[in-house]
């Protein structure tokens, strides 16, 4: 499945990524070894407020924006771990920039 949705994603198909991400999250959470599920939805937080992002470009409901500001301050509370800590937080400021300019 998250194969799957980075192909969706890599093809622009956004809200199909977003249902394929989610669907690998609600499948993760079921893997028994603590330490590998955490390491995969931890991976899946910030691929899932990616995708949340990139709809909102196409449909404009903010509901994604707070949705990707949530998943990414999960990620970052998480620690550094897939190295990519400088995109999500550029990514959770600009989400924040919008919900915000939205909110004037």
């Amino acid at each position: 499945m998250f194969k799957e949705a980075r192909i969706l994603f890599g093809t622009a198909d956004y809200t199909g990524a977003l249902d394929k991400f989610t669907s690998a999250f609600k499948y993760s959470a079921q893997i028994e070894d603590d330490d590998l599920r955490g390491r995969v939805l931890h991976a899946l937080q910030f691929n899932l407020a990616r995708a949340h992002v990139k709809t909102y470009a196409i449909d404009e409901d903010v509901e994604h924006l707070r949705i990707a500001v949530d998943l990414l301050e999960k990620y970052l509370s998480k620690g550094a771990e897939l190295g990519i800590e400088l995109d999500a937080e550029t990514l959770v400021a600009r989400a924040k920039a919008e919900l915000n300019a939205r909110k004037e």
